[in-house]
């Protein structure tokens, strides 16, 4: 064996728990796949067509006058056992590092950069393959000295960006749908930060563009940008990062990995948080870090693969979901022993790609039954429509705590009522547009029925294009008392916007619905009540040519004489 860096097998397995902040990851095995030079490293892998591709550069050392790298091909069926498929060269001088890519035909294209000998100049080059066995390459691709760092097809469309390996630090975004022929789509991205360089791209559902950007020596970026991709926002991380990637898991979150130097040089993975406030967006480690374990033989310079799963006794869900259900990670309500005798707690989970409300309940807060999931239920007895409900708030009432109410979020997923115009003039985060909220009112007495009595918004968009993006009008803690004849429930507006804001809305006490009539009259009769106290409270308002008559009925809908009653006004 040779005295220097070997490649350690290279597929990552992670496994993350619904509720943010449960993840964990144990290191289950180390394992040599390529040791064939003294310096194997700048892995790219990737999966096609049933087969493990991993490329990296081979060469005598990591950078020096005299060292010229090579571009290393292996490839795998079962990541265990690893061959040789290629060792490309550029004649030229040093190639660097490996990007792999599937181009919308089929092709696998590997796209790198070369420092070209004697000369204080980087080449961006690609490569290209049907099979594994024949290359084209390599082709030089972008601009001198613009290191074009990897690429992400996106509907057709190779998306790149490519930094300045001269003093005059900047990154440059290009498309391409050949790969050979690179365009500029902006010129010079305003990253806020020193020497922005290496970076990952990722684009979601909605074509929005995710950009974690390397910047030394200062913390990492995120930039976001809606088609044509001209106008991004920017905001900078909590972490300097280097060799940085990203994935969008297929609940929508944003998975990194890249080497952290806090608070010492490690390789991680953590979530890319796009809540963070106006000046940090957090990158949230998984929970464990596992060294990787360094007996003599392994060198600095070796490359490594991790196998990760979750630690189930780390994982603190309250019982299992059903098989149909998977877990969610927004609480609705803090439990509450005082409703039923027990604790409750109602959360979200999805159904059928579908946000639901799950409710579990504990006599000791320790010990959980299984969740069930709820159902919905129109005035007239009959099934109500299955929507989206994005946040649950379900607290008892206040004042009759044998009575649920929830102040439930409603999510138009896709229901996009404002243009990328209007959405760049209110300065919305580019994600957060294509979609539109209300507040919904629900009841429920117990059990797994939620009464959607009213089917309309409790909480309407008003005018504006900014009251028309996702997420906003989301209720924030159900309702609360705020005065001896007054409530008040507090809706999130704005949202992802400059002028995100709470605002405050005013209900009388129990005015949570109420009964009209108009100059003529009406009637109404309420179900039957069970009364045990002294005194029963109305509430109305009337003009001043107004009135309202009050009569007592029996069980059978005939005015009872016996009470012993007397109306007084109030």
């Amino acid at each position: 064996m040779r005295n220097g860096g070997f490649l350690l097998a290279c597929a990552l397995l992670v496994a993350c728990a619904s509720a943010r902040g449960a993840e964990d990851v144990q290191l289950l095995d180390v394992r040599r796949i390529w040791d064939q030079a003294p310096h194997n490293a700048f892995t790219s892998l990737l999966r096609i067509r049933g087969r493990w591709v991993c490329a990296f550069r081979e060469a005598e050392g990591h950078v020096g006058p005299d060292i010229e790298g090579k571009m290393r091909v292996i490839v795998s069926d079962d990541a265990e056992k690893w061959e040789s498929a290629a060792l490309l060269v550029d004649g030229r001088g040093d190639i660097r590092d490996a990007k792999l890519a599937i181009m919308p035909d089929g092709r696998l294209m590997l796209l790198t950069a070369t420092h070209l000998r004697g000369q204080p100049v980087h080449q961006s080059v690609a490569w290209f393959t049907k099979d594994l066995k024949t290359w084209e390459g390599p082709v030089d691709v972008g601009e001198r000295n613009v290191w074009i760092w990897g690429i992400r097809w996106h509907k057709g469309v190779g998306y790149s960006i490519g930094y300045s390996t001269t003093a005059d630090h900047f990154v440059r975004l290009y498309k391409t749908t050949d790969g050979k022929r690179f365009e500029t789509v902006v010129d010079r991205l305003q990253v806020p930060a020193k020497f922005p360089n290496e970076n990952a791209i990722v684009f979601d559902e909605h074509d929005v563009a995710t950009v974690l950007q390397r910047c030394d020596p200062d913390h990492a970026c995120i930039g976001r940008a809606a088609p044509p991709y001209t106008n991004w926002t920017w905001k900078q991380t909590n972490a300097r990062v280097g060799g940085p990637a990203l994935m969008q898991t297929p609940d929508g979150r944003l998975l990194g990995a890249a080497r952290l130097h806090e608070p010492k040089v490690h390789t991680a993975l953590f979530w890319v948080d796009g809540e963070g406030d106006d000046h940090r967006v957090p990158l949230a480690p998984l929970r464990r870090r596992y060294e990787l374990p360094r007996p003599r033989a392994l060198r600095r310079r070796a490359l490594r693969q991790l196998l990760l799963e979750p630690r189930k006794e780390d994982v603190h869900l309250p019982g299992e979901m059903p098989a149909a259900i998977g877990t969610g990670e927004q609480p609705g309500a803090e439990p509450d022993p005082e409703a039923e005798g027990r604790y409750v707690l109602f959360y979200r989970v999805y159904k059928d790609k579908m946000r639901r409300i799950a409710r579990v309940e504990s006599d000791d807060f320790l010990h959980w039954a299984k969740p069930t999931l709820m159902e919905y239920e129109r005035a007239d007895g009959q099934p109500a429509p299955v929507e989206e409900l994005y946040t649950n708030q379900t607290q008892p009432y206040f004042r009759a705590p044998h009575l649920y109410v929830a102040t439930a979020a409603r999510f138009m997923l896709n229901r996009q009522v404002i243009s990328a115009q209007q959405a760049e003039a209110i300065h919305v985060d580019p994600k957060y547009f294509h979609d539109c909220s209300d507040g919904i009112f629900m009841t429920s007495r117990g059990g797994n029925v939620y009464q959607r009595t009213f089917m309309e918004a409790f909480v309407a968009p008003e005018p504006g294009p900014e009251n028309w993006t996702s997420r906003t009008n989301y209720p924030a803690l159900n309702v609360v008392q705020t005065g001896p004849s007054e409530m008040s429930l507090y809706v999130n507006e704005n949202y992802a916007q400059p002028t995100a804001h709470l605002r405050r809305y005013t209900l009388r006490l129990d005015g949570f619905a109420s009964v009209r009539a108009d100059y003529d009259g009406g009637e109404m009769v309420t179900r039957p009540l069970k009364f045990t106290g002294s005194e029963l409270l109305l509430n109305f308002a009337t003009s001043a040519a107004g009135s309202i008559r009050v009569e007592v009925q029996d069980e059978a809908g005939r005015r009872s004489r016996a009470l012993p009653w007397t109306i007084v006004r109030n």
